[in-house]
C-alpha cells in the first residue's frame, strides 16, 4: 500500500537543543491512531488495542519493543585499541592498531550479517505469532485466558530474540579478541593502511606529546611500516 517516509530534524533551529526521543514510538503510535480516525477510519486494529492497553497501565510486548531489545543485545563490539604514549615506538603501535582495526571490522561485518539474518527470521516469527493470535482472538466464545496467554507468548518470544542478540554479540566479541591476540602478519598490512593509522594517531596525541610523536616518526623514516620490535610487543611480527 502507498505510504510515506518522513525525516525530521530533532535539533531545534533556534535553541540548538535536541528533542527527547525517549518512548517516541509510543507517542507516534498514538499519533498514528488519531490520524487514521481523522482521515477515514482505523486501518490497524492492533495499534488501537495496544494503545488502549497502555492507557490502562498494562505492559504491552510487541515486535517493535522486542526488536529494540534485540538490537541492544547485538550492539557494537567493545574495542581494545592500542594507544601511543611517549616511550612507545610509533611503528609498533601503528601496526598493532591496523591489526586491531582489521580484526574489529571483520567481527563487525560478521555481527551485522548475523543481525540481518536473525532480523528476517524474527519478523517471520512475529508475523506467524500475530496471525495465530488474531485468529484465536476471533473465536467464539472467546476463552477468558486467551489474552493472558497471548501476552505470555509475546514476552517469551521477545526474550528469546533478545537472548539471540546477546549470543551474536558474544560470538563476534570472542572472534574479535582471538583475532587481536593472533600473530601479526606483514602480508595482511598495507603501507596505505599504516599511513592512514599514523594520521589518526597524530590527531589523538595530546598537544604536549605531539612534538615527540612527530620527531620519532621522522627519525624512523620510510621503514616505519615494518620496524617492529618483536621482543617488546605481544603478538610478534611475521615477515
Amino acid at each position: 500500500p502507498a505510504h510515506l517516509h518522513v525525516i525530521a530534524n530533532r535539533v531545534h533551529p533556534e535553541t540548538g537543543r535536541a528533542a527527547n526521543l525517549g518512548l517516541s514510538w509510543i507517542r507516534l503510535s498514538e499519533w498514528a491512531e488519531r490520524w487514521e480516525r481523522e482521515h477515514g477510519g482505523i486501518r490497524c486494529a492492533r495499534r488501537v488495542e495496544h494503545n488502549r492497553r497502555r492507557e490502562g497501565g498494562e505492559l504491552v510486548v510487541d515486535r517493535e519493543a522486542a526488536d529494540a531489545r534485540f538490537r541492544r543485545g547485538a550492539g557494537k563490539i567493545e574495542r581494545s585499541r592500542p594507544q601511543w604514549r611517549p616511550g612507545k615506538r610509533v611503528a609498533n603501535v601503528a601496526v598493532q592498531r591496523v591489526h586491531e582495526r582489521q580484526a574489529w571490522e571483520a567481527a563487525q561485518r560478521d555481527l551485522a550479517a548475523g543481525r540481518a539474518r536473525e532480523d528476517k527470521m524474527q519478523r517471520q516469527e512475529w508475523r506467524h505469532l500475530y496471525d495465530r493470535q488474531e485468529r484465536e482472538a476471533l473465536e467464539e466464545p472467546p476463552a477468558p485466558e486467551t489474552e493472558e496467554r497471548h501476552t505470555r507468548e509475546r514476552v517469551e518470544l521477545g526474550r528469546d530474540h533478545a537472548r539471540v542478540g546477546r549470543e551474536l554479540h558474544e560470538e563476534a566479541s570472542a572472534k574479535y579478541q582471538a583475532a587481536v591476540e593472533a600473530p601479526i602478519r606483514s602480508d595482511q598490512l598495507s603501507p596505505q593502511a599504516i599511513a592512514e593509522e599514523l594520521g589518526r594517531m597524530e590527531e589523538e596525541v595530546s598537544p604536549a606529546d605531539r612534538a615527540t610523536f612527530r620527531q620519532q616518526l621522522q627519525q624512523q623514516g620510510p621503514g616505519v611500516t615494518i620496524s617492529i620490535d618483536r621482543s617488546r610487543e605481544r603478538g610478534g611480527w611475521e615477515r
